[in-house]
């Protein structure tokens, strides 16, 4: 689950259902990212210039993230190496400022004192910038991301937006942004009520889509795009890209006293995606709806 888009839904939906349980990482060993990257991008003298003499010195940029939520960042099946959209992103980044990136997985409650104490220099980690969060730190923009809906494979039910989920039943995990979504579709909807399940696990809201049970689901786009393109083979999901909910903005998170090493991040995360690395990245991992053309500072609208 995003932990970053989620907040307390205002009222209880009917037809509540509680199963699972989301399941929080402890602190763990530094891990290399996925060694399936994009190809190596050449070192960018000038922006290179741009690091600070520690980072320079070090040879390495320091990321800190909360590790379980593909496909931004998960563990490959040895259990240790972290992989997914953010470390490729990460690599690349560290190519064109010519140092390696090293990741460590930590607890998400002491993710950001632990990255303004000086323990990592950077959190990515799927970190919806906001205005409220600028106050406290710097962004540097690298993927929008709004709720999408999750629907079976070849979209019996013809879904395709959210006008058509009056009269239907829609799977949900409780406290997130996609409670209030449909919340505010169900006011439109007149005598043909939603019917909403709701789970405190995302995966048992994707189950029930998957059993019948649910005609749709709705999740954060990039784990919709991952249920569609790897569950079953592919052959189990399909999400629709056509309309993105709420949309905002993922950004690498940076302390506020460290711009030089923000506008560095910023100019490497630009290398990438002028050399086309990054549109590569995004269609490997099946999330290309949710990119960006530049890497923009600060950016958030609300």
């Amino acid at each position: 689950m995003s932990r970053n888009r989620r907040w307390a839904p205002s009222l209880a939906l009917a037809s509540l259902a509680l199963v699972g349980a989301c399941a929080t990482p402890t602190d763990a060993p530094a891990a290399k990212p996925s060694k399936e990257g994009p190809a190596a991008l050449a070192k960018d003298t000038q922006a290179a210039t741009l690091l600070p003499e520690d980072v320079k010195k070090a040879g390495v940029i320091r990321v800190g993230a909360e590790v379980g939520y593909a496909p931004m960042s998960f563990f490959d099946a040895d259990g240790k190496t972290i992989i997914g959209a953010e470390p490729d992103l990460m690599a690349a980044v560290g190519q064109a400022l010519g140092v390696k990136v090293e990741w460590t997985n930590t607890a998400w409650d002491g993710i950001f004192p632990a990255l303004n104490s000086g323990r990592f220099d950077v959190v990515v980690n799927a970190v919806t910038d906001t205005k409220e969060r600028e106050a406290q730190n710097d962004f540097v923009q690298y993927f929008s991301a709004g709720s999408a809906l999750l629907v079976k494979k070849g979209n019996p039910k013809k879904i395709q937006g959210l006008a058509d989920l009056c009269g239907k039943t829609v799977a949900l995990q409780t406290g997130t942004q996609q409670v209030d979504i449909v919340k505010g579709q169900q006011a439109k909807c007149g005598a043909s009520k939603i019917k909403v399940l709701v789970y405190p696990a995302d995966s048992g809201a994707v189950l029930q889509v998957r059993n019948g049970r649910a005609d749709a689901g709705m999740q954060d786009f990039p784990a919709a795009a991952w249920n569609a393109q790897r569950a079953g083979g592919g052959k189990l999901f399909e999400v629709l890209t056509s309309e993105q909910y709420k949309p905002g903005s993922y950004g690498i998170v940076i302390a506020k006293n460290r711009t030089q090493l923000r506008d560095a991040i910023q100019a490497g995360l630009k290398k990438a995606i002028e050399s086309g690395a990054y549109a590569k990245i995004l269609e490997k991992w099946n999330i290309s709806a949710g990119s960006l053309t530049t890497a923009q500072i600060n950016g958030a609208q609300e």
